[in-house]
């Protein structure tokens, strides 16, 4: 049975719910009530030192492959990250007050890690599947707390993706919110199919 981790996010600034912790939370429990995977799923905080310490603790040679997911808000599309950087840059502090800048997230590491999955084919997958326009391959993960912890999870493992996803999709005519049961239902759909596309 292949054993997968998800992960998300916690609430933070002027996202009150965060729609990358509903959607772990909603794949979480459909794994488990039908799915043949093992799985686990870790809401993390937006916290670099707390985050850090988290991803730092985790054995990544147990699971099969590890789906990360987060928010980016000026977007309208799910993005597939190609690129996660050693680099923290952002005008955003973190829950605890922290804005580290213009650094390394390790010192010693390559300036960047790149997914070794296909994400060209399954953007065109996943269009083709759920709804056309709904996904993109992306060439940068920001340089806050996603990529931060997208770099840190590449430089143990290759088996790992982190995919954002927008405040607002447009899903053919429509165009919905993140607090839109229809949203939470589409933005679900496109997740399983990049486990089933990954797995």
């Amino acid at each position: 049975m292949k054993h997968i981790l998800l992960t998300g996010f916690e609430s933070f600034h002027d996202i009150v719910v965060n729609p990358s912790e509903t959607l772990v939370n909603q794949l979480f429990d459909s794994i488990h009530s039908g799915a043949g995977y093992q799985c686990e799923k870790i809401v993390l905080p937006v916290d670099y030192q707390k985050a850090g310490e988290i991803m730092s603790g985790l054995d990544f040679s147990q699971y099969d492959f590890v789906f990360q997911f987060g928010v980016a808000a000026e977007r309208r599309k799910v993005s597939l990250e190609r690129v996660a950087l050693n680099w923290i840059e952002s005008t955003l502090s973190d829950s605890s007050g922290l804005q580290p800048s213009q650094k390394k997230i390790l010192t010693n590491s390559p300036d960047a890690f790149f997914s070794s999955l296909d994400l060209a084919t399954l953007s065109k997958d996943l269009n083709q599947r759920c709804n056309h326009a709904c996904s993109e391959v992306s060439f940068t993960a920001g340089a806050f707390l996603c990529n931060f912890v997208y770099y840190l999870s590449l430089s143990k493992t290759s088996k790992c993706l982190f995919t954002h996803i927008p405040l607002c999709i447009k899903y053919g005519d429509h165009e919905w919110s993140s607090h839109d049961k229809r949203y939470q239902e589409a933005v679900c759909k496109i997740a399983q199919q990049i486990i089933s596309f990954v797995i």
